[in-house]
């Protein structure tokens, strides 16, 4: 609370192909070892808090040659907001997620499927400390998934009444003509969409080492992640 812009948390590139019907989600890691245009080499997460949307976004297509068309952010009050807004979601859970959840003071948890408001699908989405980075970015996706999964078979009419809500709790450079226009073209898609996730650096394709003063960064083969992501996002 009453802190300014900080480095972001989380960074997932959502790609929306209307050639294919898919929709894949793309966690670049914060940890990721990066040029920053304008400054020096830093973590991806630096970018953010060095210049917001448009650093950001030189920034990523800098290193990995990708173009971001339209940015949205969401703060922890926000994220908590929507949750809750779309009546929760539902999430399995793990052992170590569990006891890790349990050890926060939230009780009656499960293995297996839990029913989860914004609190604690927020805490949940942040978890860290069990396994790595990469594991809570996939939990970040999984969070999103299912809520893609429930509201799929929404009509177009409910879509647009939730974004009335949804609006007043994120901040985004896209006015409100095109995030209607975006509804527009990609709601035939959401039903039928199949749904695909990768992390950046891909597995196998980085290190955690220190560099200089920044440490525990993850420095990447930039050629082959530049290819994962060429793979995934072009047209068949």
């Amino acid at each position: 609370p009453g802190e300014p812009r900080q480095r972001s948390d989380a960074m997932i590139l959502m790609s929306c192909n209307l050639t294919t019907g898919n929709i894949t989600m793309i966690s670049f890691l914060r940890d990721s070892y990066v040029y920053i245009p304008g400054y020096r080499d830093n973590k991806l997460n630096a970018a953010y808090v060095y210049g917001g949307f448009e650093c950001l976004n030189q920034t990523l297509a800098v290193n990995f040659g990708i173009h971001v068309d339209a940015n949205v952010e969401v703060d922890f009050d926000g994220f908590r907001g929507i949750i809750d807004l779309l009546g929760g979601v539902d999430i399995s859970l793990t052992q170590a997620e569990v006891r890790y959840l349990r050890d926060l003071g939230y009780t009656g948890l499960q293995v297996g499927m839990n029913h989860m408001n914004g609190d604690l699908a927020l805490e949940y989405s942040r978890i860290r400390k069990i396994d790595s980075d990469a594991a809570r970015a996939g939990r970040q996706r999984t969070v999103i998934t299912a809520l893609i999964n429930k509201y799929k078979d929404q009509s177009l009419a409910d879509m647009l009444g939730l974004l009335e809500q949804i609006l007043p709790l994120i901040t985004t450079d896209m006015t409100n003509d095109q995030i209607v226009t975006y509804i527009w073209d990609l709601f035939p898609l959401l039903s039928t969409a199949q749904l695909g996730a990768q992390q950046i650096p891909a597995a196998g394709t980085f290190e955690n080492t220190h560099v200089g003063d920044i440490r525990d960064a993850k420095v990447m083969d930039m050629a082959a992640n530049r290819e994962i992501l060429r793979k995934l996002l072009e047209n068949p």
